[in-house]
């Protein structure tokens, strides 16, 4: 079974820290179901090997991160106030654990498949195409 990648693209936008979809945390925990869903179930994690997925992820990933570190110990703890702050959080670290599971995955393939990257670049619509 194949998947729609009209479907994940609509998926990536969530993922997307610039819009304001990724600030529901009902629709980021719909996304990262989705995500575990396609990566576990139909095991075609390929389909977000893209660069602008990847890209979509690097950023997902650095949000909120700290690189100072005397600012670190002020911004540990920031689970926020109210009730949908704390669910927000919860769903992000939710998806943050399928998104750091298809990099690995990518990282991974890389090693054994150094055009990977060049591969990346450009859209495969089917996994006929992919190899």
């Amino acid at each position: 079974m194949l998947i729609n990648p009209d479907v994940v693209s609509r998926y990536m936008s969530i993922v997307d820290q610039n819009c304001s979809l990724s600030k529901q945390a009902d629709l980021v925990q719909m996304t990262a179901s989705f995500f575990r869903r396609v990566v576990y179930q139909l095991k075609q994690t390929w389909i977000f090997f893209q660069l602008d997925y990847i890209n979509y992820f690097n950023e997902f990933l650095q949000a909120g991160v700290c690189t100072n570190s005397l600012m670190k110990g002020i911004m540990t703890g920031s689970l926020g106030e109210s009730y949908t702050e704390r669910k927000l959080q919860v769903s992000r670290d939710q998806l943050r654990q399928i998104v750091i599971v298809i990099v690995g995955k990518f990282v991974q393939l890389q090693m054994d498949n150094p055009m990977l990257a060049l591969e990346a670049l450009f859209r495969f619509q089917s996994k006929e195409i992919k190899d």
